[in-house]
């Protein structure tokens, strides 16, 4: 599985997609739709969780679609963009979820943890565990 970028030549036109293929193969099957030649920009590990992700960060330059226009100075930003969403993806999986939600749920445990222990957290409150957050 893989997340590509196609230009097409000579237009700051984009293409950004998914295949189960071989880029080159689906960049033949795009070409015959296509006024302009199609050029390979990149390759990125991914499947249509990277591409639906990558399609919602850079919804401001759609044009239509799939299609996305970009300035040619703002490839760096394109590609530092995918590896954060990369990143953002295998933290997800690894912890079961979003992971920001996960460290929300941390922090307010640890806080909790750390009241209890500091005798800030007063008799009656509730627990840790009686909390909707509370680690269990």
């Amino acid at each position: 599985m893989a997340v590509y970028q196609f230009r097409a030549s000579g237009v700051p036109r984009h293409k950004i997609g998914f295949t189960d293929h071989d880029a080159i193969k689906r960049q033949k099957k795009l070409q015959t739709g296509c006024p302009f030649p199609l050029e390979l920009v990149r390759v990125w590990d991914g499947g249509r969780d990277l591409e639906a992700l990558a399609h919602d960060w850079f919804s401001a330059h759609r044009i239509g679609g799939e299609w996305f226009e970009f300035a040619e100075d703002m490839q760096p930003v394109i590609d530092a963009v995918m590896s954060l969403l990369q990143n953002k993806i295998e933290t997800d999986e690894k912890f079961g979820g979003d992971f920001r939600e996960h460290c929300r749920q941390l922090y307010s445990d640890l806080r909790i943890a750390s009241l209890q222990s500091s005798g800030c957290w007063g008799a009656g409150a509730p627990t840790q565990h009686s909390l909707p957050f509370g680690a269990h």
